[in-house]
């Protein structure tokens, strides 16, 4: 199995993004910034954040990080 962190890292390679709703319903994972932050050592990830286009239950349009992977920062690394 696993760890979130390598899950995350994994579907960032393959699909190229990542939001805090996706790794929470892929990988149960509630704290995404956190694992990005701990990526970004090793890893060149950009942050968008977006404004959503529902209104929250207070009658806010909410915003959200949507992550984009950027590749290794070296050829080092492997996870």
């Amino acid at each position: 199995m696993l760890s979130q962190t390598s899950a995350v890292l994994a579907h960032l390679k393959d699909k190229g993004t990542i939001t805090q709703a996706e790794a929470w319903d892929l990988f149960r994972a509630s704290r995404l910034s956190s694992i990005i932050f701990n990526l970004k050592e090793h890893h060149h990830i950009e942050t968008i954040m977006v404004r959503s286009e529902r209104e929250n239950k207070y009658g806010r349009k909410p915003r959200y990080a949507i992550y984009f992977y950027g590749g290794a920062k070296n050829n080092e690394c492997k996870s």
